[in-house]
C-alpha cells in the first residue's frame, strides 16, 4: 500500500511533457487507489473523473506527496467531495464532466476545488456534538469499504 494520508493530494510528472511544468494530480482514497480528473490522454470530449489504482495513476513515474489534508476529519471530507464529484461526472453533470482545459479546468483544479470545499465544510463550522473523533474516522473507513467494495465489484 502506500503511507499516503487519505485525502492526500498526490502529483506525478506527466509523460513525454517536460516535468518542471506540468504534472498530474489526484486525491489519495485509501487502500491503494487514487480518483483524479482524466483529460490529457483522451483529450477534452472524453474527459472525467475516475478511481483507478495507484499504480495505474502512477503510469510508471514517481508519485510524491503534494499536499496533505489537516486532519484526519479534513481528510475524509476532501475524499467524500473527490467521490461526489466523480458520481457527478458519471450522471454527465459537474464542473469536471468532459469540461478539461490545460489551463483553466484540469486536474490540479478539481484537486484543489475538493480540498478547498471539503476544507469550508470542515473548519468553517463547529464539531457536530456528539461525533467523536472516534465515531468520524469510523464512519471514514466505512465510506472507503464501500467505494473500494463499488469499485472492484463494477460489471
Amino acid at each position: 500500500m502506500s503511507d499516503y494520508p487519505i485525502g492526500a493530494i498526490l502529483k506525478r510528472d506527466l509523460k513525454d511533457a517536460p516535468g518542471l511544468l506540468y504534472f498530474h494530480m489526484g486525491i489519495y482514497i485509501g487502500d491503494g487507489f487514487v480518483i483524479h480528473f482524466s483529460g490529457m490522454e483522451k483529450k477534452a470530449k472524453k474527459s472525467t473523473i475516475v478511481m483507478e489504482s495507484l499504480a495505474r495513476f502512477a503510469a510508471g513515474e514517481e508519485v510524491k506527496l503534494h499536499r496533505s489534508p489537516k486532519s484526519s476529519t479534513h481528510g475524509n471530507a476532501i475524499m467524500l467531495r473527490a467521490y461526489k464529484e466523480m458520481k457527478k461526472a458519471e450522471r454527465g453533470a459537474g464542473k469536471f464532466h468532459h469540461e478539461y482545459n490545460m489551463a483553466l479546468n484540469n486536474c490540479e483544479d478539481f484537486c484543489i476545488h475538493c480540498y478547498k470545499k471539503a476544507h469550508k465544510k470542515v473548519f468553517s463550522k463547529k464539531e457536530s456534538p456528539g461525533l467523536s473523533q472516534t465515531k468520524k474516522t469510523a464512519i471514514g473507513a466505512g465510506v472507503i469499504g464501500a467505494l473500494l467494495y463499488a469499485f472492484t465489484n463494477r460489471d
